[in-house]
């Protein structure tokens, strides 16, 4: 049943946005996942094979190249042969790999690949795009002589849970109440703040926590009634005093939407998307993949996403952003005493999100047309399934995505490195409808899901989870 309360915002026509915005450049990319001074990934060779997910963003009428840590699985390189062509990127790999070293560091140890690609990027005039924006891509760029589309200290400021609150106080707009932790026993200071704000419950996320990983959601007064002792339980296991921590006010029942934002090296910027995030149902929530956002919520989100536009280009924030937000229920804002319908910001990503590469794989299987009439998901599969297993029983079943263009139909499936290698048995599965009918792409991701004999994440209950 689609339900009247939900109408799917068809950005291609919206005169604020431009998806096939990044498609016009000619990009090298390297997708390094690591970073310093935290837990998350660091050390997790299975984990930074996520980054083969993202070539993507290179995938089009003049592909650039991609550095890979990994050879793409035999199965999922003919696939994208036969479905991509010539639009495919260029794919490069380093002479050797030292498992858990991010990437940007084992490209910079690499002379030899350094000058191949400084030799293609003077050749083609391509820029540097990546994952995580680091110093060590920053030096890449001085190494190839060209400009890259990142902010190393913007990204250590702004993209962090401690600088997202001093960013957003900066351009004027909202996020849950926020307060820094260096040390547990800054806890129950900081929850009686939240506690006076009208908050029941808060999430403690590290400083750079992603997705539901080094973050813990607590009640407010199971801290407050805590032994000075006990305190340090409430930490994620993730947490580091050199790295720090916010305690920020929970808002479990809202509508949580994403902003893209593209910010040009002559300081202009594009909004190139805007979905909902589907959110498992536990707590924390993961991520259960994206449907078009809401055409009713679009004023508000603009309305905050110009401000922290203007921001990025002040700070010369070049590339881009996905800044998340949760647009709290009517009885929150009752609760919390908040404007009805301002989305609150909760997470910068100075990057690329998975949202945004789902995106980018549509455009280039689509030829340039995004709609509404898509769905992503990542589909948990039998353990040991490979992702010569998952095209074989697409194809057979007539749901595998064949041909490119506006009317391209079925599901598209990537990133079987992470499934291939054992450490995660899960790929991403994108459904698009040639009718351009959401409804229709939820059924394709269903029913190959079932034919994969696999599952789809649980999502929360919202207006667009029947989708």
């Amino acid at each position: 049943m689609h339900p009247e309360s939900f109408t799917p915002a068809n950005l291609d026509t919206h005169p604020d946005f431009e998806p096939s915005h990044l498609r016009d450049k000619k990009l090298l990319i390297v997708p390094s996942q690591g970073e310093h001074n935290t837990k998350i990934f660091v050390g997790q060779e299975g984990e930074m094979l996520y980054e083969q997910r993202q070539a993507g963003e290179a995938t089009n009428h003049e592909p650039g190249i991609f550095v890979s840590r990994a050879p793409l699985p035999i199965a999922e390189a003919a696939y994208l042969r036969h479905l991509f062509g010539d639009h495919n990127p260029i794919w490069k790999m380093p002479s050797a790999i030292t498992p858990g070293v991010p990437l940007d560091r084992i490209v910079l140890g690499d002379e030899s690949l350094l000058h191949e690609l400084g030799t293609a990027c003077a050749e083609d005039g391509l820029e540097l795009y990546g994952f995580n924006q680091t110093e060590e891509m920053a030096e890449i760029a001085d190494r190839l002589e060209v400009r890259y589309f990142g902010n190393p200290h913007f990204a250590g400021w702004a993209g962090t849970k401690i600088g997202l609150a001093e960013f957003a106080a900066e351009c004027g707009v909202r996020t849950p109440t926020t307060v820094p932790l260096f040390h547990a026993s800054e806890l129950r200071e900081a929850a009686e703040v939240l506690a006076e704000r009208g908050y029941q419950h808060a999430t403690i996320k590290v400083s750079h926590s992603a997705g539901a990983m080094g973050q813990e959601v607590c009640a407010v007064a199971d801290i407050l009634s805590a032994k000075k002792s006990e305190l340090a339980t409430f930490l994620p296991e993730e947490f580091m005093t050199s790295e720090g921590a916010v305690i920020q006010g929970w808002i479990p029942e809202g509508e949580p939407v994403s902003l893209h934002t593209f910010v040009d090296f002559d300081g202009t910027y594009t909004f190139t998307g805007a979905q909902t995030q589907l959110l498992t149902p536990e707590t924390p929530p993961g991520s259960a993949g994206a449907v078009p956002i809401d055409e009713r919520h679009l004023p508000a989100v603009l309305e905050v996403g110009r401000r922290i536009a203007e921001g990025y280009v002040a700070h010369h924030a070049y590339g881009p952003h996905a800044m998340d937000m949760i647009i709290p229920s009517p009885d929150a804002c009752e609760l919390l005493g908040l404007k009805p319908g301002e989305p609150l910001c909760h997470d910068e990503n100075t990057r690329s999100s998975a949202a945004m590469i789902s995106r980018a794989w549509a455009l280039a299987i689509t030829e340039g047309r995004l709609g509404v009439g898509w769905k992503d998901a990542k589909v948990k599969l039998p353990v040991g399934t490979r992702m010569a297993d998952v095209i074989a029983t697409l194809e057979r079943e007539k749901l595998l995505i064949t041909e490119t263009g506006p009317d391209a139909h079925g599901v598209f499936v990537y990133n079987g490195a992470v499934l291939d290698s054992g450490h995660d048995s899960s790929c991403y599965v994108l459904a698009i409808s040639s009718n351009d009918d959401p409804w229709d792409a939820s059924e394709l991701l269903e029913r190959a899901a079932q034919d994969l004999g696999g599952r789809l994440p649980q999502t929360r209950e919202s207006k667009t989870s029947a989708l």
